[in-house]
């Protein structure tokens, strides 16, 4: 039904592909922040706006500013983009009363290659998840209230460990309404003398590679296009008049959803292959007419 792969294996991809490719982009900087964002309107040419973005190098000590100019702006810089921020695009965000722990665990599966994703609900406020990396390796993905994520954190290595094992073999609290459902016409005999695949026990997790963080909705959908904010009211008041659109946010930045549901990267991916074939198409229709 799908796959999991590692970041760092992803990010390599893409760098070898952009290797191999040197032409096809103009520059990459790495290690940049970008600490604002404006754009100049010509009055004269309604097409003819630019976005300016001042970046940094991290690197940089005396943090000297430096301006790229574009006339299209893509922001895929997450759900606290600055590119969303310095738009004109709404956005509606909830936080919700609950955070996230991930962390790196080593495993040892039960009867089986740790090639399964494991779920469980242990009850309504304790999500715990799963993700196999290699043979003996899981990424975890562990849902808990805002007010015992310190109790989380604050535990050993060795003691977290152990309590996520408790977690994992202890009966669940709640049950949905599709496990009533299939207690009722006994679904379970429709798999005959099928096992039912247990998690893996734990055995270690890695050392600092536990961090915790919290949990929210956000979206800009039905809207991902815009333009940046003029700083000048009647300048903007002329961009909103001619309907310009320099600027699209992808990713994160423009949904975020709840880790658990494993969409966020996917999401992420689909918007950058629809954004690609919407400016491939919009250049041949510009090519076209220009013959």
């Amino acid at each position: 039904m799908c796959y999991i792969l590692e970041n760092n294996r992803m990010l390599k991809a893409l760098h070898d592909q952009i290797e191999s490719n040197p032409n096809s982009l103009q520059q990459i900087s790495y290690k940049t922040s970008v600490v604002d964002i404006n754009q100049d309107v010509d009055v004269r040419d309604s097409q003819a706006t630019t976005i300016k973005l001042k970046i940094v190098n991290l690197e940089d000590i005396e943090q000297r500013e430096k301006t790229i100019q574009t006339r299209l702006l893509i922001g895929c810089d997450g759900y606290k983009s600055i590119v969303r921020s310095k738009s004109t695009l709404p956005y509606f965000a909830a936080e919700l009363d609950q955070m996230g722990i991930v962390g790196t665990l080593e495993v040892e599966p039960f009867n089986s290659d740790n090639g399964i994703a494991f779920q469980r609900f242990v009850s309504d406020q304790l999500v715990i998840a799963l993700l196999p990396l290699d043979e003996c390796h899981s990424s975890l993905v562990l849902s808990v209230p805002k007010q015992s994520v310190q109790d989380w954190m604050k535990l050993s290595d060795q003691e977290f460990v152990s309590r996520l094992n408790n977690e994992l073999i202890r009966e669940p609290k709640i049950q949905s309404p599709l496990d009533k459902l299939a207690s009722t016409f006994n679904v379970r005999q429709l798999y005959g003398n099928t096992q039912i695949r247990s998690p893996p026990t734990i055995r270690s997790v890695a050392a600092g590679s536990r961090a915790a963080f919290p949990l929210g909705f956000g979206t800009t959908i039905p809207f991902m296009v815009g333009t940046i904010q003029a700083k000048v009211p009647l300048l903007q008041a002329l961009v909103n008049k001619d309907k310009r659109v320099n600027t699209a946010i992808i990713g994160d930045a423009a949904h975020r959803v709840h880790p658990l549901a494993g969409q966020g990267l996917n999401l992420g991916l689909g918007d950058a292959m629809v954004n690609q074939m919407d400016i491939a198409k919009k250049l041949i229709v510009s090519f076209a007419n220009s013959r």
